[in-house]
């Protein structure tokens, strides 16, 4: 094989350890499908816990109510318009836009600056500590700087869930390029690669299982951004609209609060398995023990 067929030709993955076709299909299903029954069963025993210690503890129902009073609370009616499942669920969805956009400009921006940071030692020398830092930055002191230009509108709070998303994605990627085999970077060396052709062929697919794992984390907390953007602004709608009002409410129906916060992890579970669901959709970044 000439050098420029090794140039040209499309890199070696390694197949899943399940194989490929239906026989991955059918061990994708049989994982998620524990995973679903894992996840009901984790619901169940917290709902137990919590009856527990209600009974063991003696606590008003006005500061810890029943956990089926609370799930009764979706049938109730939450204004001329329909009951509560229909106002969280339109809230949900708004909430879900914010964080999903957010969660995308965030990763493409911090895919782009990883891939920089890691392919220059100067600029990695000199971005790598100050992006570690910046995480640092409680949220609230730039808000009010970011509203100025942003307003009140939905940019704010997809913009405050791509910043928090940036970061971990940034440092994920830089570490996954950074951890491509130096065998792999001196065959592409010998075969008179081009930087662009190492990035794309070599340094790219070998950071995947990394890069993901920075989404995966990012994807949870670009729900909490959006979240907390639409607690101080003065949001009409959001989540983060239904717990200030629930909140607000909570000595005359303190399961609405409760209710709030369930559809809050309910989103933040559905956009990281969301992630990992299109993760079992590429193969190169499938991580080594099968996670």
């Amino acid at each position: 094989m000439t050098a420029a067929q090794v140039v040209g030709a499309r890199p070696a993955v390694a197949s899943p350890a399940w194989g490929s076709g239906w026989v991955r299909v059918r061990r994708v299903a049989a994982r998620w499908g524990v995973a679903a029954v894992m996840g009901v069963a984790f619901v169940v025993g917290l709902c137990l816990l919590w009856e527990l210690a209600k009974l063991v503890t003696g606590t008003d129902d006005s500061l810890m109510p029943h956990s089926w009073a609370v799930f009764a609370q979706l049938g109730e009616p939450a204004g001329p318009d329909g009951t509560w499942l229909t106002y969280i669920a339109e809230n949900w969805v708004v909430t879900l836009r914010n964080a999903v956009a957010g969660f995308l400009a965030g990763s493409l921006l911090g895919v782009a600056l990883g891939v920089w940071i890691a392919s220059n030692r100067v600029v990695g020398a000199a971005l790598l500590p100050i992006t570690a830092l910046m995480q640092t930055i409680p949220i609230v002191a730039i808000a009010p700087a970011m509203v100025l230009f942003l307003g009140t509108g939905w940019e704010i709070k997809a913009a405050i869930a791509a910043f928090l998303t940036f970061f971990p994605v940034t440092v994920a990627t830089a570490k996954g390029i950074a951890s491509t085999s130096a065998e792999s970077l001196e065959l592409m060396r010998v075969c008179a690669a081009s930087r662009w052709q190492t990035l794309v062929k070599v340094r790219l697919p070998s950071a995947l299982p990394l890069i993901f794992v920075g989404l995966e984390t990012a994807a949870g907390v670009a729900v909490i951004g959006a979240i907390v953007a639409e607690l101080p602004f003065g949001a009409t709608e959001g989540l983060g609209m239904v717990i200030l009002t629930s909140w607000q409410y909570y000595t005359i129906q303190p399961t609405s609060l409760y209710l709030a916060a369930i559809a809050s992890c309910a989103l933040g579970a559905f956009v990281v398995f969301a992630v990992r669901a299109i993760r079992t959709l590429v193969p190169a970044a499938a991580d080594p023990k099968g996670a």
